[in-house]
């Protein structure tokens, strides 16, 4: 017995095909599905089009719905590419990618019937559809299974189709893998296996990804990564397949990076310090066994604060600056000091890097000895190591027994660098903890008077140390702290160092051990001045930064500080020296100097700076030469 016919079935042709062209899409899917007869009537008609067959595409890609995408392949869907009309504008349309899709919504299965079916990569997808760089980036990460279907990928020989940049993407991801799920099964993945069919694919083992958003990106290489990771398998095959242990120090990334961590042995350095238990050599020595530089010099960005006018700088950075920049000596039972003598042990060296290197000649321009330019950024000369920990470790942990012993060795290695006065003025603190602070403080200078046991050694010391004090203190360090961050990558502005307990207990301690606080050491044009002249010459000639919101905090502390110096210290301000005017050279006193180089203040200003002249022994302005007192003491507040 037939089954009978409904009344829909039994409608002529011409007019259930007039019922499908006004019937919405959405019904007639509906429609299609109440029966078999139905279903064979209308599915042409519903997937006639390559609108309908690209929505249906998506739909069936993002739901894994295999038997559907097998039947739109059937009428002629592409199974790499989804071509959709694009909402926002008119007559246009846009690309997604059929396995980035189901990759996106961790559909394995049907991300493996795509590439059976002959799938590929769509190298012209557009903005509003998936990126080639979210599709690798979807490969590892969001579900557990995802780097089963990056096997897949590379097994169906597609990661060839991509480009140079995005298969060395997905060689820095794979062997930088770390699982977002608690899953063993993926602690020892990637195997060599993967690593090796991504480089046969063309991926380059020397290639430097760029790891973070734009402003705060870090760079790694394979190699780097693969001593992060602690994974020596794949250490020994990325070098058996031509990966560089000393790594690409010249990038072409145009911002360049914060820590140069894709030069391997700065990875190794870093690495030292992630291990679990303790201070682990082994991915240092790793790299030095290699053949790796341990003093390579790195170019990396920061920012220079002091000169924010000026754009962000760079500068040059060794394995033992990003050892120091990220050490913690109070925290986790690390032993840094022991991590810091092996560095030593093996030829580290604190010396400073004043030339640049060869490799980053190329392009830049010679402006002075401590600045270069390339492009947008300014080139500033490495900082002294001990200044590099103190600014990472605060003064204040001094306190900390393993923390004063690091600088000490720093100390007597040289890592004060060449201006040890202008590294430590550059650290004070309030009174309540001067006072406790002050034994460890004394420690501290111990360590600098046994490398300078000549008083004429520690006479200059204390020059510098008085002129660095006096003068507005330097911001910015490019390896300073980030709260809650194991490694610095933001850049931090330095606590502007006061004119405190540990200022005035270092002069005390200089002068103990003989230097000379009345020295005329030469100044700049070879010209012998007391440390008390060349601070008023600066300050009258207006030779360094003013910010005026400062001045309430600054022009008191220096008045009180140069007073002390003459008062109690013994500063002697009758001491004649020779200046420069706008009259040529000059031979006069430092109280002279203020009077002679004046410029207008304001009447509540005229009250400090003139009590500051009468400390250094100047007479008072007459009231006739208002003008010129007016200038004097415009010229004071300019520069305290």
């Amino acid at each position: 017995m037939e089954h009978p016919l409904s009344l829909i079935e039994r409608l002529a042709q011409e007019l259930f095909d007039l019922i499908l062209e006004v019937l919405p899409v959405d019904d007639t899917a509906r429609l299609s599905r109440c029966s078999k007869w139905l279903q064979f009537r209308i599915q042409p008609a519903l997937l006639g089009t390559e609108v309908r067959r690209s929505r249906a595409m998506k739909w069936a890609c993002e739901k894994g719905l295999n038997t559907s995408i097998r039947t739109l392949l059937s009428y002629g869907a592409s199974p790499t590419a989804i071509v959709l009309p694009d909402s926002l504008c008119h007559n246009s349309t846009y690309t997604v990618s059929t396995l980035q899709l189901t990759i996106k919504h961790g559909l394995i299965d049907t991300f493996n019937l795509l590439i059976e079916l002959g799938a590929g990569i769509n190298t012209g997808v557009r903005p509003g559809g998936a990126s080639i760089r979210n599709f690798i980036s979807d490969l590892y990460y969001h579900h557990p299974n995802r780097p089963i279907a990056v096997e897949t990928f590379l097994r169906a020989g597609l990661a060839s189709q991509l480009e140079q940049r995005h298969r060395d993407n997905m060689l820095t991801r794979a062997v930088n893998f770390r699982p977002r799920f608690d899953d063993p099964t993926l602690a020892d993945w990637p195997s060599p296996e993967i690593v090796s069919m991504l480089l046969d694919s063309g991926a380059d083992p020397n290639c430097v990804h760029r790891d973070g958003p734009r402003a705060e990106a870090d760079s790694l290489s394979p190699l780097s990564a693969t001593l992060l990771s602690g994974r020596w398998d794949l250490f020994d095959l990325l070098r058996a397949r031509g990966a560089e242990i000393q790594g690409v120090r010249k990038t072409d990334h145009r911002i360049w990076h914060r820590r140069p961590v894709h030069v391997p042995i700065m990875a190794a350095v870093v690495a030292m310090l992630r291990s679990k238990g303790g201070i682990s050599v082994e991915p240092v020595q790793k790299c030095l066994d290699a053949g790796a530089d341990i003093n390579v010099a790195v170019l990396s960005r920061s920012l220079n604060y002091a000169k924010a006018d000026r754009g962000p700088c760079m500068t040059l950075i060794t394995p033992i600056d990003l050892y120091l920049g990220a050490a913690n000596f109070w925290a986790n039972g690390r032993d840094v000091l022991q991590g810091l003598q092996y560095l030593l042990d093996n030829g580290a060296s604190l010396d400073s890097v004043t030339e640049m290197p060869s490799i980053y000649a190329d392009g830049m321009r010679r402006n002075s000895r401590e600045e270069l330019h390339l492009d947008t950024y300014r080139f500033v000369v490495r900082h002294p190591t001990v200044r590099i920990l103190l600014d990472r470790c605060q003064v204040e942990n001094l306190r900390q027994p393993q923390c004063l012993e690091t600088v000490k060795l720093l100390i007597r290695h040289g890592g004060l660098g060449d201006q040890p006065g202008q590294v430590l003025a550059r650290y004070d603190c309030n009174d309540e903890m001067g006072q406790e602070l002050i034994p460890f403080w004394w420690d501290l200078l111990d360590a600098v008077m046994d490398i300078m046991p000549e008083k004429e050694d520690r006479t200059r010391l204390l020059y510098e140390y008085i002129v660095a004090k006096g003068e507005y203190p330097e911001l910015g360090t490019p390896l300073a702290p980030e709260p809650d961050a194991f490694l610095p990558r933001r850049d931090q502005v330095a606590q502007r160092p006061n004119i405190g307990e540990l200022t005035y207990a270092t002069v005390r301690y200089l002068m103990l051990a003989g230097a000379n606080i009345n020295a005329a050491l030469p100044a700049p044009l070879d010209r012998p001045q007391t440390c008390v002249f060349l601070l008023c010459d600066r300050y009258a000639n207006k030779r360094q930064h003013f910010f005026p919101r400062d001045l309430p905090r600054l022009l008191p502390e220096r008045i009180a500080f140069l007073t002390w110096l003459v008062e109690e210290a013994g500063v002697d301000p009758s001491i004649r020296a020779t200046y420069w005017s706008r009259d040529g050279n000059v031979n006069c006193t430092a109280a002279e100097l203020l009077c002679q180089e004046m410029s207008q203040l304001r009447d509540d200003e005229r009250g400090p700076a003139e009590g500051l002249i009468l400390v250094l022994g100047g007479e008072p302005v007459s009231q006739p030469d208002k003008v010129q007192h007016n200038r004097a003491l415009r010229a004071v507040f300019s520069f305290f």
